[in-house]
Formats: C-alpha cells, structure tokens, sequence
C-alpha cells in the first residue's frame, strides 16, 4: 500500500523510528530522554523537493519538536520543513 499523505511546498513526511530505551539497575531510561532529535525515515515529499537532496527511504536526523504528528493505525508519521532537517544517517 501506498503512503496517502502528499506534502506541500519544502515538507517531507517522515515515519518516525522508535527510540532506543536503556535500563541501568532498577531504572529505566526512555530512549529520547537526552537527545535534542530525532530519526525518520522518508515516506513522501512535496513535489518541489529534488531527488539529489533527498529521497523516499532516506533516513534523516531532525530537531525534536518540529513538525505535526499523524498518526495511521499503529505508524506514526511527521510532517516537517526542510529547516528542520539536521542531516541523513548513512
């Protein structure tokens, strides 16, 4: 199945990855507790946005807190700006 959403203008729809949780002794340690980001994964683009810059599949690093949340069943998604994007994971 096809991904439904189609941003507009520099935004890209990104599925978001589930944050890594520790547990040191006794305490648990959510995974985003001390990180200023996030990860995803590219599932759409607006049309304005070149293929040289980023692709659907792509993972990328961005700002945490940035963006509006969907969610589709159990997937969650985010929609965000391109100036919110720090860089891509290799």
């Amino acid at each position: 199945m096809q991904f439904m959403i189609k941003p507009f203008r520099g935004r890209l729809c990104l599925k978001l990855k589930e944050a890594e949780e520790q547990k040191q002794g006794s305490i648990f340690i959510p995974g985003t507790s001390s990180k200023d980001y996030e990860v995803g994964s590219v599932v759409s683009k607006g049309e304005d946005i070149d293929d040289s810059l980023f692709k659907v599949g792509d993972t990328l690093l961005f700002m945490k807190g940035s963006g509006v949340k969907v969610t589709d069943g159990n997937e969650n998604y985010l929609i965000v700006n391109l100036d919110r994007i720090l860089g891509t994971l290799q």
